[in-house]
């Protein structure tokens, strides 16, 4: 998500980046980590206590969204500002999960790189060229 934004917002920010545990990226749990106890606030409070960080601004995507906020209302002495973007909770996982697969219909039967790309465009808005004018956020999503 931040590919695209992160140099213009870093000129006028600090920005660290961190996978959230537990979902898709590079983190890698460790045997600390258990997806039905994970603490979010307490994660984001060792993050900025080793980081030695007061005070700070939060964003997020999706999940993060989610995360952003829950941390601002629980630990609003710490937080400037938040901003949340395509946030909102999944109160019918089954539900939505399987209208995302009947969005993902034919293609995800036959995952090569071609049909992810279709699948990708088809969750994202329709006549966006993102994909095309940026290939690296393809292959990044469809890794």
């Amino acid at each position: 998500m931040w590919l695209l934004n992160i140099e213009e917002l870093s000129r006028h920010f600090y920005c660290i980046a961190i996978d959230t545990l537990g979902g898709p990226g590079k983190s890698i749990p460790n045997a600390y980590f258990n997806k039905q106890k994970f603490e979010q606030v307490e994660w984001i409070n060792e993050i900025v206590k080793h980081l030695s960080i007061d005070v700070f601004n939060i964003a997020g995507v999706s999940n993060g969204a989610y995360i952003a906020f829950n941390y601002a209302t629980k630990q609003p002495d710490k937080v400037n500002r938040v901003i949340c973007l395509e946030g909102g909770m999944v109160t019918t996982p089954i539900k939505a999960m399987l209208q995302t697969l009947m969005m993902m219909f034919p293609e995800i039967l036959i995952p090569t790189d071609r049909n992810l790309l279709k699948v990708l465009k088809k969750l994202s808005a329709p006549d966006s060229p993102l994909f095309d004018d940026h290939p690296e956020v393809a292959a990044h999503l469809i890794l």
